[in-house]
């Protein structure tokens, strides 16, 4: 999950092999919500031949 004041964030994030899967809204202090994207990291399984 990155900032979306953050782009290049985002960009590390999908050259470190993470892949983006959605979005999800953050509540902050004052009520209002800011959408953050998320990532996740698929394992790979090295034992399969």
């Amino acid at each position: 999950m990155h900032h979306p004041d953050n782009p290049a964030s985002g960009r590390v994030l999908v050259k470190a092999g993470f892949t983006r899967v959605g979005a999800s809204d953050r509540h902050n202090d004052d009520g209002g919500a800011i959408p953050y994207e998320l990532y996740a990291l698929e394992a790979v399984d090295t034992l399969a031949a």
